[in-house]
């Protein structure tokens, strides 16, 4: 048992030392920065309020994108955990059409996330998912992908999502910038 423990435990730290070379930030930035490309600034310009919905550690990450939601975009922001977003969505959103609800979800197979963007999506609410490539079942009711490489500890071995969070984050923070930037809350003075 202990072996297998310093195993897991080497290949752990094989992985958070990965970051160091630049080759991990510069793939995941290349899959954020082709997403955002993809979105219609105008279309950002127009959203009042934003959720961020997740579950588990990828309700964390949420938490996280709101505070930039709010300090950086200048939305009325709010994390929630993706099944309440789903039960009391209508006591949660109050403005659908003003609004655009996140899903987080680092496998992007997350069923609370699926479902909640669903919920939004037959409210009026427009819906992204931030999440791993591939084909994934959040996307079914998701208007726009943002990809992340965060499939990164599968590839590595190991089952602790640490730094596919991190770079979920990353996506989440160049999100609120893009809106920042989209709606005019973002200038040089600030």
């Amino acid at each position: 048992m202990s072996n297998e423990i310093a195993e897991k435990n080497l290949l752990l730290k094989e992985l958070m030392l990965s970051l160091a070379d630049k080759s991990a930030w510069a793939y995941n930035d290349s899959l954020i920065e082709g997403s955002l490309k993809k979105l219609d600034r105008s279309e950002l310009a127009r959203f009042e309020h934003i959720f961020f919905v997740g579950h588990g550690t990828s309700y964390a990450t949420a938490l996280c994108a709101a505070s930039w939601g709010s300090h950086i975009a200048r939305l009325t922001s709010r994390a929630v955990v993706a099944y309440e977003f789903r039960q009391y969505m209508e006591d949660i959103m109050l403005v659908p059409k003003k609004s655009l609800v996140v899903g987080i979800s680092c496998g992007g197979e997350t069923e609370s996330v699926r479902l909640a963007l669903g919920c939004a999506r037959d409210a009026g609410a427009a819906t992204m998912i931030v999440s791993g490539e591939g084909d994934i079942k959040c996307a079914e009711f998701a208007d726009w992908r943002v990809l992340t490489d965060s499939h990164i500890e599968q590839r590595s071995g190991t089952k602790a999502a640490s730094i596919s969070h991190t770079f979920l984050m990353a996506a989440a923070f160049k999100l609120c910038v893009l809106i920042g930037s989209a709606n005019g809350s973002l200038s040089d003075e600030r």
